[in-house]
């Protein structure tokens, strides 16, 4: 499903320093879905691991994609992430259960209002968020990888 989130964060330069601490996500800012393959969870954040290190990311299970700006320096800034359809039928419900192939080009990250160029995408695939847990702010899915800043 097509989906926009967007919200401000201020980021600390301390954050992400130790890899270890918090898992594989320096901190999530909503995350939904299902764990346990590709495309069935929706996971939007500052991420460690994937392209610029500090930088906004998605994590939908065996694909991720992410932004090229650093966040931790201690400011407010405005984030957005854009989810749209590929599908061009005339006829689409887009509140459907139908999937949506992802790529790169699915994906959209803003950052204070401008487009935020991606730093890198893995795996195109068909993403079908699963509703099996209730949506989260601030943690994943197993209420970890807790957002460690300020959220508004």
């Amino acid at each position: 499903r097509e989906r926009t989130v967007c919200c401000w964060i201020k980021v600390p330069q301390f954050m992400l320093n130790d890899k270890s601490s918090e898992g594989s996500s320096g901190g999530t800012i909503i995350s939904w879905g299902k764990d346990g393959g590709a495309g069935q969870k929706w996971s939007w954040g500052v991420q460690l691991y994937m392209g610029v290190t500090g930088a906004q990311g998605v994590d939908m299970g065996q694909g991720k994609i992410a932004g090229s700006r650093d966040l931790r320096d201690d400011q407010w800034h405005h984030v957005c992430v854009v989810l749209e359809s590929n599908n061009k039928n005339p006829n689409h419900k887009p509140h459907s259960t139908a999937t949506t192939t992802v790529t790169a080009a699915n994906h959209k990250f803003y950052l204070d209002g401008r487009l935020d160029q991606r730093s890198m995408c893995t795996h195109n695939f068909k993403l079908s968020t699963a509703i099996e847990q209730d949506l989260r702010i601030g943690a994943d899915l197993h209420n970890r990888n807790r957002f460690r800043g300020r959220m508004q």
